[in-house]
């Protein structure tokens, strides 16, 4: 066993019990709900997650979590949160995905469970009214821990707070820094989590006028900017206030924790404003674009918030819309949401640094050699280690959507609903251009499955895996 891997290892048991205990949430949905039938595939999933993670725990008593053994846990937790996640959609499904082979259905759970632990919100299910309510409440229970990222928030307990490993592992995961110990951090973050899904489910539930189940669930997959859906038409729950509520849930999930965190102790700094101002200056762009060219506008700001904030919220046929707004909606998605969110994609911040690296690099040309000038943000100075990641990250993101949509279209998919749909998944979106179906061809279909590992995980955690358990790091 590799040195690396050894604190993987207990870091992926603690994460598997974390979810066996919560599986208990959905076991009582189903006795709520008179669902005997859905019993045996949560107690199996529960008891396979708890065994599973008590066998691994002890298996190295003492450890340490750095970078590399940190980025190998974080892939290899998200694969068996799925893996294992994906056993009560199989438990369903015949009904869920009738006069289908077995291995469509195999991949189609994975694909559902993959799509919940990532928050993405692509599904390949048409109809909500088969499903147990307890099947429902657990999509969105996945979605709501994938959005507060458990597996980074675990790591917290058992890096070191001053180590090399966790600065390198938050400019990653795309947070300025850690201004707090990390088990304060780690309560901060549940803290304002809870704080923000109790409070939009009370404002759905008493003033959008949404019925209680379809509330809770409504409020999970908001917040956790995921988007699956506990019926089959979210337009039929839509009104003056719960239109406005459920628009702000994925706009305020989509916020950066160390912002909110900070409004809340009334020191905002100015870094993560820049970074909202510049959010909102892009939405303002495209919304006063959508309202010059489209009828229906509410409905198209809806799904430019939906797709700004990767929230994947969506009610009317995107296929059906100009190539041109399709484009604004791609571009949105892949530039995501602010860094340290429950938002998907490249993140704003992200965007912001490579701009700010182009303009110092111009300046710099311009310079005596002499002269060393150094890349702000603000008050915030970029060291060019992370000035290579962002643009690694960008660049290699951009080539994989590439090479995705000249494959979807190499089976005879339209060129600009092919790089929507994969941006949708890289992104974690859930928004879909109409091509996402249960009979899609099961490569692209895998094909899909990777761009929502990869725009979770990133691409850094998931090359230092793949080199791990290949051997190529000596």
């Amino acid at each position: 066993m590799r040195r690396e891997t050894k604190g993987s290892l207990n870091l992926l048991g603690f994460v598997l019990q974390i979810n066996g205990f919560l599986t208990l949430i959905p076991i009582i949905v189903a006795f709520i709900f008179n669902e005997i039938d859905a019993l045996p595939p949560f107690l199996f999933m529960g008891f396979t997650f708890l065994a599973l993670g008590s066998f691994l725990i002890p298996i190295y008593k003492e450890f340490e979590i750095d970078f590399i053994s940190a980025c190998f846990a974080i892939f290899l937790t998200y694969l068996s949160l799925s893996l294992i996640g994906s056993f009560p959609y199989l438990w369903y499904k015949d009904i869920i995905f009738p006069k289908l082979s077995l291995i469509d259905k195999l991949v189609n759970s994975l694909f559902e469970s993959v799509s919940g632990y990532t928050t993405t919100g692509l599904t390949y299910i048409n109809d909500y009214t088969q499903l147990p309510r307890s099947l429902i409440f657990f999509r969105s229970l996945t979605q709501w821990l994938g959005g507060i990222n458990i597996v980074f928030l675990t790591l917290m307990l058992f890096m070191s707070p001053r180590g090399e490993g966790i600065r390198s592992l938050a400019d990653i995961l795309g947070f300025e820094r850690i201004t707090l110990s990390l088990k304060g951090l780690f309560k901060e973050v549940i803290k304002i989590y809870f704080t923000y899904t109790l409070i939009f489910f009370i404002l759905l539930t008493f003033l959008g006028n949404i019925p209680l189940f379809e509330s809770i669930n409504i409020t999970l997959a908001g917040i956790s900017t995921g988007g699956f859906l506990p019926i089959n038409r979210l337009d039929s729950l839509l009104n003056p206030f719960s239109y406005w509520i459920i628009t702000a849930t994925m706009m305020v999930g989509s916020l950066n924790f160390t912002l909110t965190s900070k409004i809340f102790g009334r020191r905002v700094g100015i870094v993560y404003l820049s970074e909202f101002y510049f959010w909102l200056i892009i939405l303002g762009i495209t919304s006063i674009i959508f309202l010059a060219t489209s009828e229906a506008f509410p409905d198209k700001w809806f799904h430019l918030v939906s797709a700004a904030t990767t929230g994947g919220f969506q009610y009317i046929n995107i296929g059906e819309l100009k190539d041109s707004h399709k484009s604004i909606l791609i571009f949105l998605m892949f530039m995501g949401g602010s860094a340290f969110s429950t938002a998907g994609g490249i993140k704003i911040l992200r965007i912001i640094i490579a701009l700010g690296a182009l303009k110092w690099f111009f300046e710099k040309l311009l310079l005596p050699e002499r002269v060393i000038t150094h890349l702000r943000i603000k008050e915030r100075i970029i060291g060019e280690r992370e000035v290579i990641q962002v643009f690694f990250l960008i660049i290699v993101g951009m080539l994989s959507l590439l090479i995705g949509t000249l494959i979807f279209t190499l089976y005879g998919y339209n060129l600009i609903d092919s790089l929507f749909e994969l941006t949708s998944a890289f992104a974690t979106t859930g928004l879909s251009s109409g091509i996402s179906f249960m009979e899609l061809p099961i490569p692209l279909r895998l094909i899909l499955i990777f761009e929502m590992i990869f725009g979770r995980v990133e691409m850094i955690p998931l090359l230092i895996f793949f080199f791990l358990i290949f051997g190529l790091k000596k």
